[in-house]
């Protein structure tokens, strides 16, 4: 009888634990619609996170206490998405203007 309690305890608690955590998938593209190949897509406050594929898609897996995702990319402006009850979150980030300061050349002779 004791085994079967700790079975149906040990089966509850991963059953919690999957649905601790939901899927959350989306797409990532530029100003003019390109998709953006490795963007950054991560938890805010947490190293969960994924990496956007060739055509700018990603799924992630993320915990049920997460508020928001983080979405980046080089060249790009960092942009904060709140997730409510989303499952499904498209975002465009835009292109971030550098202007370069200091140039250093460096040249060595024979």
């Amino acid at each position: 009888m004791r085994k079967l309690y700790l079975l149906l305890m040990g089966v509850v608690f991963f059953a919690m634990q999957a649905n601790a955590q939901r899927t959350i998938t989306g797409k990532v593209t530029d100003e003019k619609g390109n998709p953006i190949a490795n963007a950054s897509v991560l938890v805010k406050g947490s190293t969960v996170g994924t990496s956007t594929s060739a055509t700018g898609i990603y799924t992630l897996a993320v915990p049920a206490t997460a508020k928001a995702l983080i979405f980046s990319s080089v060249d790009m402006t960092s942009q904060e998405v709140l997730i409510g009850s989303k499952t499904t979150i498209d975002v465009t980030l835009k292109a971030e203007d550098k202007v370069m300061e200091e140039v250093v050349i460096v040249g060595y002779g024979t």
